[in-house]
């Protein structure tokens, strides 16, 4: 759309604020072209639940000028709880996609470490309480009922794909080694959309095991290189 007249319609000094997560190269795009044309660009992706946003509490990550942030202020005030000042335009983008990636990792010790109690013998409901009581309680623990759960699984492993990948792209592109960040990101993802994939052929058990090809390079989810600008329909973690 800033391609056909959004930017040229805007007056000097506009604010402009973008919350979907997206590529940050591509906000950064927008960002220049803003500037050419004394338009203000915040990147203010969110991390948090519908509830949060009602009882505004929502983390909210900003990139960009501290002119163009303070302008911005009243927007977060209406849903957030918690706002970072990440750097430049791009910059909170890059910081909600770690936080995500980091989320999404998670997700793969949590469901590795419910199979190893039960081959163990420890109920799943006793080891729930264990952890959420426990030194190893998470957001990603919170969660993963809802987002292993096969009515929400295929949307979940959506979100969570496009966020790694997006991650996975940039530090490809920059050289940077991410150490073993996505490719256990890439693993919780086929977990998630394993469960799915079970509940539709019982006979199929939910398992992360066999999927160690992301253990090389996360090599799907760098050559899946998504798109500048992604949809997203909901809040992220």
């Amino acid at each position: 759309m800033f391609d056909h007249g959004v930017l040229d319609a805007m007056r000097p000094r506009t604010v402009l604020v973008i919350q979907s997560t997206v590529d940050p190269r591509a906000v950064r795009a927008i960002g220049a072209q803003a500037d050419n044309r004394g338009v203000l660009v915040v990147d203010a992706p969110v991390s948090g639940t519908g509830t949060a946003a009602r009882q505004k509490q929502l983390l909210v990550m900003t990139g960009g000028s501290a002119e163009a942030v303070a302008a911005a202020a009243p927007l977060f005030e209406t849903c957030a709880g918690t706002v970072v000042h990440c750097g430049g335009v791009g910059d909170a983008q890059i910081a909600k996609l770690i936080n995500n990636a980091v989320f999404t990792a998670n997700l793969k010790l949590i469901h590795d470490a419910f199979e190893v109690g039960e081959q163990i013998g420890i109920t799943a409901d006793a080891l729930r309480k264990v952890l959420q009581a426990g030194s190893a309680r998470s957001f990603s623990l919170d969660k993963s009922e809802h987002i292993f759960h096969p009515d929400h699984a295929p949307h979940s492993a959506q979100l969570l794909r496009k966020d790694a990948g997006l991650l996975a792209s940039l530090t490809d592109a920059l050289g940077i080694d991410t150490g073993a960040l996505i490719s256990v990101a890439d693993l919780a993802v086929d977990v998630i959309q394993s469960h799915r994939e079970s509940h539709e052929n019982p006979t199929q058990r939910p398992t992360g095991r066999v999927h160690h090809r992301g253990l090389l390079c996360a090599g799907r989810l760098r050559e899946e290189r998504p798109r500048a600008y992604p949809d997203e329909s909901s809040t992220g973690p």
